[in-house]
């Protein structure tokens, strides 16, 4: 959630699975609900280095 919104979550509650190609290919999913979001630091970066990735964020 951090890579792609720059927010983090204090929880999370399973919604239940989902099937998001369905009769297209066999692509099962998941849905959580987040809740209590906050901005996310980038102290860390959540292994986004290692996926040759970087935090950056878009004009304000």
């Amino acid at each position: 959630m951090r890579e792609e919104t720059g927010l983090r979550a204090a929880s999370w509650e399973s919604l239940g699975p989902i099937h998001s190609l369905d009769g297209v290919a066999d692509a099962p999913g998941h849905v959580f609900l987040a809740r209590d979001l906050s901005p996310a630091t980038y102290d860390d970066d959540g292994g986004m280095a290692e996926e040759g990735c970087s935090p950056s964020r878009g004009p304000r």
